[in-house]
């Protein structure tokens, strides 16, 4: 019988931030949104807890609860660098890796067939914890026959968790709280509120009953915990980039003479990756200077990421000169001669349509505008375009967040045809009325502030006719109440303000200008 395996990295942000500094261990530590005073609490570790230190509180707040308390940020980088440095852990112990589509730090493992090198299950999970635990990170490991059994059994404890029998691992699975499922908060509240605690009770809902009141996502968690139908693991695959490096016979200072050596590793990387039928996404240049006795200056490094996943040569080269001509080379030049290159390529599968000669046509103008955003970035930086990505969040200044524009493909794509839309498009898109401009103006934008300005006291200019309002936004019953009176209001240089009275804090707040 094929025996499966579950990995879980539970409080992944606080185990990143222990990573880079291991006394945050024993240190009352939070993670933030942000490291301002206005920043919200997203995990706080044991300690931090017990000084009173809630996720939700504003990092001012805790700070005034508890005065030692640490705290730090956690990029996605970061966090996408800490899964690939485990997928290459975890095929040291099984060679088939599948990671979650749900959780970014959830693993099943194929386990069947290690008889021969572990005297047990029990075992080879052992191995496996004391591998992850030398790396500085803690794991709950579970070994059984399906994966939502794993899973949920992982969540659950934080240990070893054996099933000699797949009767033994559902009935475990059933008796799990359902807050061990990847559901959001606010429809976890609404489910406990019609009575559903466990997943025995989750399970128990018709097909398509939790589609029309909680959305997709839960009927599909519903699915995946009803249904037990299992597909083998899906391996993740060898994750290793394509890499070459060259020692210069003469030291270099150029960046003509630097760009020529590593055009010349370029092309033995998209050889590479053309046999291996993969396309490149982003290319790492580094540039070593030549070391003299008593000065260690390092290496620098550049990332270049591509609009999508290609083998053009003569894209990638312009990306690069459009570097270097830009970067930081040219911007603060190394002391010393370069001596060494390298060049690594990350690569992903080429699709049969990428391969095929005649396969994704698109327009010169699409194309022009992909390669447009690429060429920005290239030159100002990988953070130099963004766009806003809608939020769930009622709050105006929590509606959205701003994304890097290029990150692999798939958003450059994205935002070439928005912007192309934009250029074409000649009539004024419909806004809704009401709360988004004030009435009779539905052309108007607004300009929401970074975060919300506090007034000094009441406007000079609320007695006059021209104000509108109010419109009243209220929520977060279950966590942190708030209720806004909305009022566009027109002061003596003519301009819309948008303000709001906070009835809980009992103070006015400038949220943006209407232009």
């Amino acid at each position: 019988m094929v025996r499966l395996a579950c990995v879980n990295v539970p409080r992944v942000d606080l185990q990143i931030l222990a990573l880079a500094d291991s006394d945050l261990k024993a240190l009352p530590t939070a993670v933030v949104t942000e490291p301002k005073p206005l920043g919200r609490i997203l995990e706080v570790n044991r300690a931090g807890r017990a000084e009173g230190v809630l996720p939700g509180m504003r990092y001012a707040a805790a700070l005034h609860i508890c005065p030692q308390l640490r705290a730090g940020t956690v990029s996605r980088e970061e966090r996408e660098g800490l899964r690939d440095r485990l997928i290459d852990v975890l095929l040291r112990f099984s060679p088939d890796v599948e990671p979650s589509q749900r959780d970014a730090m959830l693993f099943w493992l194929d386990a069947s067939g290690l008889g021969r090198l572990y005297a047990s299950d029990a075992a080879w999970a052992a191995d496996v914890e004391r591998e992850l635990e030398r790396i500085g990170l803690f794991v709950s490991i579970a070994v059984g026959f399906t994966r939502f059994g794993t899973c949920t059994a992982a969540r659950v404890k934080r240990a070893i968790t054996l099933f000699d029998t797949p009767r033994d691992e559902r009935t475990a699975a059933l008796r799990a709280p359902i807050g061990v499922l990847p559901i959001e908060p606010d429809a976890l509240m609404r489910l406990h509120h019609l009575g559903i605690y466990t997943v025995r009770d989750f399970v128990r809902f018709e097909p398509g009953a939790l589609r029309r009141r909680f959305g997709p996502e839960v009927e599909e968690l519903r699915r995946f915990a009803a249904d037990g139908a299992e597909l083998p693991v899906q391996g993740a695959g060898e994750r290793r980039p394509l890499r070459r490096d060259v020692r210069l016979l003469h030291p270099e200072r150029s960046t003509e003479a630097l760009l020529h050596h590593q055009t010349e590793l370029l092309r033995a990387v998209i050889a590479q990756a053309r046999d291996e039928q993969s396309a490149i996404t982003e290319i790492v240049m580094e540039f070593c200077p030549e070391q003299w006795p008593g000065r260690d200056e390092p290496c620098l490094t550049e990332r270049i990421r591509t609009a999508r996943p290609t083998l053009d040569a003569a894209r990638i080269e312009r990306l690069m000169r459009l570097r270097l001509e830009s970067g930081t080379l040219a911007r603060s030049p190394l002391g010393a001669p370069v001596v060494s290159l390298t060049l690594e390529a990350v690569c992903v599968p080429s699709t049969r349509e990428q391969r095929d000669l005649f396969g994704g046509q698109r327009t010169i103008e699409f194309e022009q505008a992909v390669h447009a955003l690429s060429d920005i970035t290239a030159e100002l930086g990988n953070d130099a375009v963004q766009f806003a990505r809608l939020e769930t969040s009622h709050l105006p200044e929590h509606a959205f967040s701003w994304q890097n524009a290029v990150c692999g493909g798939h958003d450059a794509s994205g935002m070439a045809k928005r912007l192309l839309r934009a250029m074409r498009s000649t009539d004024e898109p419909d806004r809704p009325a009401g709360l988004l401009t004030p009435p009779g103006h539905p052309q108007l934008v607004r300009r929401i502030l970074e975060a919300p300005v506090a007034l000094s006291s009441m406007p000079d200019e609320f007695q006059s006719p021209r104000i509108a309002g109010p419109y009243t936004l209220s929520g977060g019953w279950w966590n942190h109440p708030y209720q806004r009176e909305y009022y566009y209001l027109y002061d003596r240089f003519d301009r819309a303000l948008w303000i709001y009275f906070d009835v809980n804090e009992r103070r006015w707040m400038l949220q943006g200008i209407v232009e």
